[in-house]
């Protein structure tokens, strides 16, 4: 009876909550979403992204992927590294027609996290048993094996304060996507008082 924004039939189960078109579009287009997690099909070092049509192939239709890149805060793409043929998809230039121009910053792959810095795909992490060496050959954009730098005690308190709603600092299978989580600013305190260092 009902289908999602990916036009497949669809069932809701118990606990579903639903809303309209024109609500999600409202919300987009309003500024209203903090966090959008994106699937592409070719991200470049320049931050574009190529999300919605391949040429040649049936489109079932631009979506809200365009309103999205444009409307959101905080843009995570969530895709294969390469191809089935062993095609980088983390490309010097986007070759298909592009979502978004200079809105990516942060790409998650099946091989590793990465960021775009400066014109290129910088590796924060790696998944299990994968190397950097690997991480490095398969991405044909210009990418930089810089790491984080060590922090201190307070500065990852910071860090969790900043980014965990709850207590799983110690939890090994958050650590990645709490860094991912966006940031909120935290409201004044009552009274206007200044907060002590």
């Amino acid at each position: 009876d009902m289908i999602n924004a990916g036009k497949q039939t669809v069932t809701a189960r118990l606990g579903a909550s639903i809303f309209d078109s024109a609500q999600s579009f409202a919300m987009i287009r309003g500024g209203h979403v903090d966090l959008t997690v994106l699937g592409a099909f070719e991200v470049d070092v320049a931050g574009n992204i190529a999300s919605w049509m391949i040429p040649g192939k049936m489109v079932k239709g631009m979506g809200g992927a365009m309103d999205l890149v444009a409307g959101a805060q905080n843009i995570i793409v969530v895709m294969t590294h390469a191809s089935k043929n062993g095609e980088s998809k983390l490309l010097p230039q986007c070759t298909l027609p592009l979502t978004g121009v200079g809105c990516i910053r942060r790409v998650l792959t099946d091989l590793a996290l990465l960021e775009i810095v400066d014109g290129a795909f910088v590796l924060r992490e790696v998944a299990p048993g994968v190397s950097p060496d690997e991480v490095i050959r398969k991405t044909a954009g210009r990418a930089d094996r810089r790491r984080r730098r060590a922090r201190n005690a307070l500065q990852l308190r910071r860090d969790h304060d900043r980014y965990c709603h709850c207590c799983c600092r110690t939890h090994p299978d958050r650590q990645l996507s709490r860094r991912l989580r966006p940031s909120f600013r935290r409201r004044p305190r009552r009274g206007g008082g200044a907060r002590p260092a």
